[in-house]
């Protein structure tokens, strides 16, 4: 048997970019809009009813489970400014062009130097599967990634990149209240596999899975280490592979 010792992307981005605790209030906002969009794109489809109320909801819902989770009270004012910025954002998400992707399964960059394996789990907000066979991942930030370090977006954004295409969506706020969606795409950037072979096999916070059950289980995006680089390899030459083991 063959077994694969991963770790899930948060991990790493920790161990990168150092504890991303922020203001409580805001990781309950952050939280609670992207449950509400995610409900709002599953939904969408399937529904021939107004949902932008229902998403409303769905977002204070987890917003005040959240503070009470956090253990911390928000005054009238500023509560009632927060649920008019909500509203703003859905209103906003609603006439995008992003309201039909959907959350892809949780994907495994799986890495393999000198007859080992190691896998890192990676889920982005939403997939899109294009007419050209080229799929293309999107992660969502509720808040203005260029304002400020923001170090653990960028981390992330590396390791999903990995996966394939990849593009953030992130709102932005004018003088007046209105928001704005923005995008960026990021490019695959294959120094980050370096690091990230060098922290798993240096923590001890991992699992440890079996090969053939982690191939059956998960989408697999699938590096090896040929003549002193990574490079990207087809699943068919990884079950080549797993034949004559």
């Amino acid at each position: 048997m063959v077994y694969v010792r991963a770790i899930p992307t948060y991990r790493f981005v920790k161990s990168v970019a150092g504890d991303t605790s922020s203001d409580p209030v805001e990781l309950a906002f952050g939280k609670a809009i992207d449950t509400a969009i995610a409900q709002y794109n599953y939904y969408q489809s399937r529904s021939f009813k107004p949902l932008l109320g229902k998403a409303l909801k769905c977002c204070i819902a987890v917003f005040n489970r959240e503070l009470k989770r956090y253990g911390v009270v928000v005054d009238k004012d500023k509560y009632r400014a927060i649920v008019a910025r909500m509203w703003r954002i859905l209103c906003a998400w609603a006439s995008s062009p992003y309201t039909g992707l959907y959350r892809p399964r949780t994907h495994v960059i799986l890495l393999h130097k000198d007859n080992v394996f190691y896998g890192v789990y990676a889920q982005p907000d939403f997939i899109e599967y294009r007419a050209s066979g080229l799929t293309r991942f999107y992660e969502l930030k509720s808040y203005d990634i260029m304002v400020g370090e923001n170090r653990h977006v960028w981390v992330q954004a590396k390791v999903f990149s990995l996966l394939g295409q990849l593009t953030i969506i992130y709102f932005t706020e004018d003088s007046i209240g209105y928001v704005h969606i923005k995008t960026v795409d990021v490019d695959r950037d294959y120094s980050v596999l370096d690091k990230l072979w060098s922290f798993i096999g240096s923590t001890s916070n991992y699992e440890e899975v079996e090969l053939e059950e982690l191939l059956a289980l998960y989408p697999v995006v699938y590096y090896r280490w040929v003549h002193g680089k990574w490079v990207e390899i087809g699943n068919s030459e990884l079950n080549k592979l797993l034949l004559n083991k």
